[in-house]
């Protein structure tokens, strides 16, 4: 009997998007929260707190048609929340710099890996196991 294994792709793309999700949700949550907190009106909310959110689900829309470009860009972002981060609040405790990497910039870089694995699965021939 021959069975085709390839639920590989699948479960990388859906553990990617979920991942993706999870941050991007909690991004946007977070900041329209902090500008209702500081006072800030429904625009000035989106654009200086909910944008890094709304930026990472445009990256996710666009992983969800093109694994590579998505992949890529959630990849990106992830380097430059780490980096910008790490610049802008150097001056802050380090553990408070730690903390945002692994829980803002690595779920990013882990998304668009994932992402990327998944078309590099796609793209290669299904392997076929004999019993």
């Amino acid at each position: 009997m021959v069975a085709i294994k390839g639920n590989r792709q699948k479960w990388l793309r859906r553990i990617g998007l979920i991942i993706g999700l999870l941050v991007a949700v909690w991004w946007v949550s977070f900041g329209i929260v902090l500008g209702i907190d500081v006072g800030l009106d429904f625009l000035e909310t989106l654009l200086h707190t909910a944008l890094p959110g709304l930026i990472v689900l445009v990256s996710i829309a666009i992983a969800r048609k093109w694994e590579p470009v998505g992949g890529v860009l959630l990849i990106v972002e992830g380097l430059i929340v780490s980096i910008a981060y790490s610049v802008i609040f150097g001056h802050c405790p380090q553990m408070n710099v730690v903390l945002v990497i692994f829980t803002m910039s690595l779920p990013l870089l882990a998304s668009g890996v994932l992402f990327i694995l998944s078309w590099r699965e796609s793209r290669k021939p299904p392997e076929i196991e004999s019993s």
